[in-house]
């Protein structure tokens, strides 16, 4: 038992060496990295105009259409948050922070998630457009 022990510990300690050299990093430098497209940066959201306006101005715009609205399929939307944080929650998931597009239109960080706002003259809200991506 002892010899096959000791034939495998060597066997494993000469495979261990061919693999590290096999792989080690200087034979990584030296070929280039290939894509299938070229690879492009990603610049960051650029702050719409509503996020420059001043926060008690925002404020107001979302104390316009804060609220509960009944959506066409039956759920419930909660529409509050604060100035800086709006958010929404759609029945009982959980509650997604938003960013002001306009006084009217908001959407998610991720851009996955967006809800506009329809206001009449009088400053009613008429409907409410709720997309997913």
């Amino acid at each position: 038992m002892s010899f096959a022990n000791s034939l495998l510990t060597r066997l494993f300690a000469g495979l261990s060496a061919v693999v590290a050299a096999t792989l080690a990093p200087a034979s990584f430098a030296s070929v280039p990295p290939t894509y299938a497209v070229a690879p492009v940066a990603v610049s960051a959201l650029q702050p719409d105009e509503a996020d420059r306006l001043p926060r008690a101005e925002r404020q107001r715009a979302l104390e316009a259409v804060r609220g509960e609205y009944e959506l066409k399929n039956g759920a419930v939307m909660s529409f509050g948050g604060t100035a800086n944080r709006p958010t929404v929650q759609i029945d009982q998931t959980a509650s997604v922070v938003l960013r002001a597009r306009s006084a009217l239109d908001y959407q998610s960080l991720d851009g996955a998630l967006r809800v506009r706002f329809t206001e009449a003259n009088n400053g009613n809200v008429t409907s409410v457009k709720v997309s997913m991506r």
